[in-house]
């Protein structure tokens, strides 16, 4: 429809420079210093009252955030999400988590009892990065997840690459047969649109 139905909070830093260091640059450095439980608080703090601070403006904001792969192991951040949603009046339907496939796979226990917890909430929760780790089809079926995000390394040359598009038909079958939704991400021309559309990526 060309209709925006969601946004993603991206993290970056800002280097002395002024210039954008992206995450890849600087998580790993958070979690050998202990830091990252500390970043996904203040990520998921930032926003719960970004999305109230639109509401207060009589605009619906749905966001997308994105959580480490330490996530699971803090003991303080599912209280911390359920006490911020009280406190800010916040649906928790406006919260899409996203975590990767090997992030759940290296904490399979907790992260089913994390999102268990708060997809019974309403909170969202999708696979991000699908098809870049393992895939396995048993840590597919344990994980109470409403989307599959795929990643972009099956979609940048889609146009010229038949093997990608009969991999990604693949997945929107897959997710369709479970019930999940699908998103290309990486998708940079009309002709790359107009094909996901044809193989029926939501």
């Amino acid at each position: 429809t060309g209709q925006v139905i969601q946004y993603e909070a991206l993290l970056r830093m800002v280097d002395t420079d002024g210039t954008l260091i992206s995450p890849r640059q600087f998580l790993g450095v958070a979690e050998s210093y202990g830091l990252i439980h500390a970043i996904d608080r203040w990520v998921v703090r930032r926003s719960i009252r970004t999305i109230a601070a639109e509401r207060r403006k009589r605009r619906r904001l749905d966001l997308g955030i994105n959580l480490s792969a330490r996530a699971f192991s803090d003991p303080e951040l599912l209280p911390l999400i359920q006490a911020e949603l009280l406190e800010h009046d916040v649906s928790p339907s406006s919260l899409h988590f996203e975590i990767t496939e090997t992030a759940a796979i290296a904490d399979m226990a907790p992260a089913k009892a994390f999102i268990e917890t708060l997809t019974g909430l309403g909170c969202q929760f999708a696979l991000d990065d699908f098809g870049a780790g393992f895939s396995s089809l048993l840590y597919l079926k344990q994980l109470p997840v409403s989307c599959l995000k795929i990643d972009g390394s099956f979609i940048e040359r889609l146009p010229s690459h038949p093997v990608d598009q009969k991999m990604v038909k693949a997945v929107v079958t897959l997710a369709r047969e479970l019930g999940m939704r699908t998103v290309a991400e990486y998708v940079s021309c009309d002709q790359t649109l107009g094909l996901l559309r044809e193989l029926g990526v939501d």
